[in-house]
């Protein structure tokens, strides 16, 4: 049962054995405003059987009880729910106690003494904040780690190449995502791809335009084709608010030719000597914007010894100093140049050196991903 089942009033169990310390402390509740609806009990055993149905969101717990007393009291709560807020309510002589099962996990602890309408109210509300920030944050890291499963885990060993991948969400899970397989005609793609916000959202949409540009390619070699296949299954899924920025690069490695679709998303391609050669662009609009457009494939473009592709997101080149200057395409070029003699990881990782030293103390504001393509020169 969710708080929107009970007009969102905070469902709260109160565990006391002594009748007359809960009345005290519904009659607070009641006449704090606060939105409750208030379950008693006076046992643990009772309590816990409560706490088993799901339907509480915060437990008011007197620590000695008939059939259980102290720290045990609390831990058989917190072991069996470890996300259910528990505030403990002390008598004088448990007080240490109290305080001890606060440093165990319990979100709060409550003098009976102290006890008052305002008090009880700013505990429980606080609890309950505190304890669905921390559920968030906890499904948040569970989400990140399993979208960081999704990244290669290795780079891919291409005759004639050095390719090296890298994404730091802004936050522990995003919309960013990179990505390398083989296609059927033996090439291998490259994909970046960048879905609008950060966060559990845009991490799932993320994993659905992978697994469905993943399945397309088993069977289509051709890059607008796959990026016109994977618009139609995704602007039926996404709302008008969301979008997701792809750059679909196959590589021939025998022939160095590479073929392209970019669904509003550009990449740069520079020179052995650090220049601009290109710039890998289209008019194609961004997936989940036109459902029926058909994206084009560029084809005729070939790498020449010491050529550098370079595929980045927007959280690179925006990336902002404190004084709110860019990073921007100049200082990408020239983090790239500056090891151009050294491996495409290198180069991966002093773009992320650089833009962290731009940033300095400003927040992560976006997903951040490189993947740089080197072509090994002549004299390897």
């Amino acid at each position: 049962m969710s708080d929107g089942e009970l007009g969102g009033k905070t469902r709260v169990l109160l565990i006391e054995d002594s009748d007359t310390d809960a009345l005290l402390i519904q009659a607070h509740l009641k006449k704090s405003g606060l939105p409750v609806v208030i379950r008693r009990e006076g046992r643990l055993g009772e309590g816990l059987r409560h706490i088993d149905q799901g339907a509480v969101d915060v437990v008011l717990l007197d620590l000695n009880l008939p059939d259980s007393t102290g720290l045990d009291t609390f831990r058989a709560i917190h072991d069996r729910v470890k996300r259910l807020p528990v505030i403990v309510l002390s008598g004088q002589d448990d007080l240490e106690t109290a305080v001890t099962a606060v440093s165990q996990g319990a979100q709060d602890y409550l003098p009976k003494t102290e006890l008052n309408r305002i008090t009880l109210a700013r505990s429980v509300r606080y609890a309950v904040e505190r304890s669905r920030r921390q559920q968030a944050e906890q499904e948040l890291s569970t989400a990140g780690d399993i979208q960081r499963s999704l990244f290669p885990q290795e780079a891919p060993s291409v005759p004639g190449f050095d390719i090296y991948g890298r994404c730091e969400p802004a936050v522990s899970a995003g919309g960013d995502y990179f990505d390398y397989f083989p296609l059927a005609d033996g090439n291998i793609a490259i994909v970046i791809a960048d879905v609008s916000g950060h966060g559990i959202g845009p991490s799932l949409i993320m994993s659905e335009t992978r697994a469905i540009l993943r399945t397309l390619a088993i069977s289509q070699t051709d890059a607008g084709r796959i990026l016109t296949q994977a618009n139609q299954v995704l602007s039926a899924d996404l709302d008008d608010s969301i979008f997701v920025a792809v750059m679909l690069v196959h590589l021939n490695s025998k022939t160095r030719e590479v073929k392209f679709a970019s669904a509003g998303h550009p990449a740069v391609l520079l020179n052995a000597a650090g220049r601009v050669k290109l710039k890998l662009q289209s008019k194609d609009p961004p997936l989940g914007i036109i459902d029926d457009h058909e994206y084009s494939t560029h084809a005729g473009l070939h790498l020449s010894a010491g050529d550098v592709l370079l595929l980045f997101t927007d959280g690179i080149v925006e990336s902002l100093s404190d004084d709110d200057s860019l990073f921007g395409e100049t200082r990408l070029i020239e983090s790239v140049t500056a090891m151009q003699h050294r491996s495409s990881r290198a180069a991966v990782d002093e773009i992320f050196k650089r833009v962290e030293k731009h940033t300095s103390d400003t927040s992560h504001r976006d997903d951040q991903t490189v993947v740089v393509v080197s072509t090994h020169r002549e004299d390897k």
